[in-house]
């Protein structure tokens, strides 16, 4: 079965880009096909169906592997080297084996013999494990020498067994190993390269098109077959078929040969390609030499040829990574993502090659099992695990381990099913159902407690965001763009955020993740955040559609507070129209019409009063303070001398280019009517003080009159009083006022800040 995707613009390489889950359809043009369905976009059944494939292949591969380290004479035993020149230590004996009844634990076997009288000695070299230990092809040919020997003996209907404490015992050895006498190591291999198949081919599945991923997919497939076919060598119990050993060492010397350069290629092509050349044929003429200088012995080299052409490769891969290395340094994306790949590249090649192969060559032994060699390269691909999550490794992103996840799901619960019918013996509807409650109620919860742990949000919720985006907006209008830029800061943490011209009304990634650009809330502009998570991290198509919402809350939220200003103002003007025209013509009348002059006063009072209010709910800019200071001196000298009292006016010096909101005139205004108006009703004045200073942008003003007559030394604070500090604090100013009882005067103190730039002395609604 073919699995393929349909053509289409827009969907680039690898996964098409579409937003429904993926079902299949069937034509006669193609055999399978994706359609989506909209709503249902995080499903995708071919990355799922190409992981399985990948199982039942691995599978195949490791049941091939045991039925082939069953064909071996059995005696039922576990070995090991025993004296530094002959003997073998029993160190584990099968019950069901034929020798459960005749050997233990500890016993030294020194010679084997057949029913022909012939003798063989058991040396340490006949328990090597790794033929790869011997470092010349004539050692070598001696060990598949003693190796046939001791076939031919365990071929024999009843085998002797000479003991170091004298004693000669009898074994009927059988012809085959069963399958439940395969030692834990051999399937401990087998597991580790079955691992590394289902790695390779889980990120192939979901980038099929590049050529990297198909490089990873090629160390992952050769990986399990050299497992497997080292882990029939390794785990031998005396001895096999010399043909069959030999074509497994010949056979495991060419997957290692593929995988290294499977491993070279990955380099050569991650995270760019660096030099459009058919490196395949070149690294197959490289290894080419030393499997064939194996099979046809042509000459030793040192340390024997598998041991011999490591570190050559080892140190090809590390010029290759060199280069990479100064290709990506100016990128910062490619340079975070390449940094963790070679890492988990060469810590864990390097690792296996310190305690694995250099004791071999150094030293002659093993000093770590061959699993654990192997395992410390499986670490490769949980390093590329790890990578895909911080750095979206061949740009899977976090994808990757959701397929894992229901792929792992599903094996749960075949296994628990399996394990249930076979071992318990229990029915197969039983056995579901108890599988079904099992994964339910332990794998799941175990699943999202491992999940939270390894992957912890780093962008902050929306919703902490969001209550601080909307009241900056509510709080200053027009600054709307920076309000959305600090949300923006909050949500991501970018490395940096720049404002940049508007390219467009949605948000889009860009530089693979390196830019996340959002369209600002004014027109013509945009934002441009590089690198997530204060450079941690590349930017996902999580953070687009975060970045989205956030900026669809922000337009709806700054659509709802134009919709409002805009009938707040038109209130306003309704307002303003009816008093203009309803109350001001009204009083109007009555200045020309008044009966007494004191009236007419009144009513121009009442009317200047109309028109200051009017002026405060308008739109006009602010006036500048020179003005106000006429426009004050005037009206309190014409009200001074309508009752015959002498007003003394300081002007503040050099009031140019100072101004008043709208807010702060009408306040002042008032503040100098109410001030006049309580010392005018409340004393007997003769004289009236007001004095301006101006003093670093900071309007300080003094009122101060006398003809005040007190019954007590005490000040008692009526409404007038109340309204003027009331209006001062509104406008950010200070109030104070004191009294002289025996000079009978009483004074007030102003202090309000001002602004030297007009644009910034617009009134604030």
């Amino acid at each position: 079965m073919w699995l393929r995707f349909p053509s289409g613009k827009g969907r680039g390489r690898g996964l098409p880009r579409c937003r429904g889950v993926c079902q299949p359809s069937f034509n006669l043009s193609r055999i399978w096909q994706l359609r989506c369905l909209p709503g249902e976009e995080h499903l995708n059944r071919v990355p799922l169906l190409i992981l399985a494939f990948a199982a039942i292949l691995g599978a195949t591969v490791v049941g091939f592997s045991a039925r082939l380290a069953m064909l071996q004479p059995y005696l039922g035993v576990q070995l090991k080297g025993g004296q530094p020149f002959v003997g073998a230590v029993v160190t584990t004996v099968d019950p069901r084996g034929p020798s459960s009844t005749i050997l233990t634990p500890r016993d030294v076997i020194l010679k084997i013999g057949d029913i022909t009288g012939r003798w063989f000695v058991i040396e340490p070299a006949d328990l090597v494990r790794d033929p790869d230990f011997f470092p010349t092809f004539a050692i070598l040919n001696g060990f598949y020498a003693r190796q046939a020997a001791l076939q031919q003996i365990l071929e024999s209907p009843v085998v002797s067994l000479q003991l170091e404490d004298g004693r000669v015992l009898h074994v009927q050895p059988t012809a085959e190993r069963p399958l439940s006498a395969l030692p834990f190591d051999f399937w401990l291999i087998n597991l580790i390269g079955f691992v590394a198949l289902l790695a390779g081919f889980s990120i192939w599945s979901i980038r099929r098109h590049e050529r990297a991923p198909r490089f990873l997919l090629g160390t992952g497939v050769f990986f399990l077959l050299l497992a497997s076919t080292v882990a029939i060598i390794s785990t031998r119990e005396l001895t096999m078929s010399v043909s069959l050993l030999k074509s497994l060492q010949r056979t495991y010397h060419a997957w290692n040969g593929f995988f290294t350069i499977s491993l070279i290629g990955l380099l050569w092509h991650y995270p760019r390609q660096l030099f459009r050349i058919p490196v395949l044929p070149l690294l197959l003429m490289m290894v080419l030499p030393f499997w064939l200088n194996e099979v046809f012995q042509w000459h030793d080299l040192p340390g024997h040829s598998i041991l011999f052409q490591l570190p050559i490769f080892f140190l090809i891969a590390v010029i290759i990574a060199v280069i990479q290395w100064r290709r990506v340094r100016h990128r910062p994306a490619d340079r975070a993502a390449y940094r963790w790949f070679s890492m988990s590249l060469f810590v864990c090649d390097g690792l296996a090659l310190l305690v694995y192969y250099l004791p071999m060559t150094l030293k002659g032994s093993h000093e770590v099992p061959l699993a654990v060699g192997l395992g410390i390269m499986l670490l490769l691909y949980l390093g590329l695990a790890m990578g895909v999550l911080r750095y979206r490794l061949f740009n899977l992103d976090r994808w990757w381990f959701d397929v894992w996840l229901w792929f792992l799901a599903g094996v749960v619960l075949v296994s628990f099913d399996v394990g249930l019918v076979f071992l318990a013996s229990l029915s197969q509807p039983i056995a579901l159902t108890i599988s079904l409650l099992l994964v339910g109620w332990c794998y799941f919860p175990l699943r999202i407690w491992v999940w939270n742990r390894i992957y912890r949000p780093s962008r902050r919720p929306v919703a902490e965001v969001l209550p601080m985006l909307i009241s900056t907006l509510l709080e200053n209008p027009q600054s709307a763009s920076s309000a959305m830029a600090k949300g923006l800061r909050g949500v991501f943490r970018p490395s940096r955020l720049q404002e940049v011209a508007g390219e467009g009304e949605i948000s889009e990634l860009r530089e693979d993740g390196e830019i996340l650009y959002v369209p600002s809330l004014e027109e013509d502009k945009g934002f441009s955040l590089y690198f997530a998570d204060r450079g941690a991290r590349l930017f996902s198509e999580a953070d687009l559609r975060v970045a989205n919402s956030l900026h669809r809350i922000a337009r709806q939220t700054e659509d709802r507070l134009r919709a409002y200003t805009e009938g707040a103002e038109e209130e306003r003007e309704r307002i303003m129209r009816d008093l203009h025209d309803e109350i001001g013509g009204r009083l109007l009348s009555i200045v020309h019409s008044a009966p007494t002059v004191e009236l007419s006063g009144l009513a121009r009072d009442a009317l200047r009063s109309l028109r200051d209010i009017i002026y405060s709910l308008g739109q006009e800019g602010p006036l500048d303070l020179s003005v106000a200071l006429g426009k004050w001196h005037y009206d309190c000298k014409e009200r001074c001398s309508r009752a015959d009292v002498q007003l003394n006016w300081g002007d503040a010096e050099e009031p140019e280019g100072i101004s008043l909101s709208a807010r702060q005139w009408v306040n002042l205004s008032r503040v100098l009517y109410e001030a006049v108006s309580n010392v005018l009703k409340h004393a007997s004045p003769t004289s009236f003080d007001i004095c301006w200073h101006l003093d670093s942008k900071v309007l300080r003003g003094s009122i101060r009159n006398d003809g005040v007559r007190y019954d007590s030394e005490q000040i008692t604070v009526g409404k007038g009083l109340k309204n003027i500090e009331n209006r001062i604090v509104e406008i950010g100013g200070q109030f104070r006022y004191a009294a002289d009882f025996s000079a009978g005067t009483f004074a007030i103190e102003l202090q309000i800040p001002l602004s030297g730039n007009p644009e910034s002395s617009h009134r604030n609604t």
